[in-house]
């Protein structure tokens, strides 16, 4: 497992932990500076973009279902564009 995928996984166990930076970088035994170094260096990486094909056709789908870092998202095939790209970034 690259660096990367590790403190990616290590990132979101602690946004979902409900710890502060603090308690949970003691009980890891890591430095809050680490911590906070990785949550930089994966927020600022480049994102990869993934090909989407949109369709007219009437058996188009009535919902949109994307996977993000393991979680998922569904939402309306009508969803704004713009906002959409929000809360991706978001997530990332």
């Amino acid at each position: 497992m690259s660096l990367e995928k590790m403190w990616a996984k290590r990132i979101r166990a602690f946004e979902r932990g409900g710890l502060t930076r603090r308690a949970w970088c003691a009980r890891e035994g890591l430095s809050v500076s680490t911590l906070d170094y990785w949550r930089r260096r994966l927020r600022d990486a480049p994102t990869a973009l993934v090909p989407v094909v949109v369709s007219d056709a009437p058996t188009a789908a009535k919902a949109i279902e994307i996977s993000v870092a393991g979680m998922q998202l569904r939402v309306s095939s009508a969803v704004d564009a713009d906002w959409l790209c929000r809360v991706l970034r978001g997530l990332h």
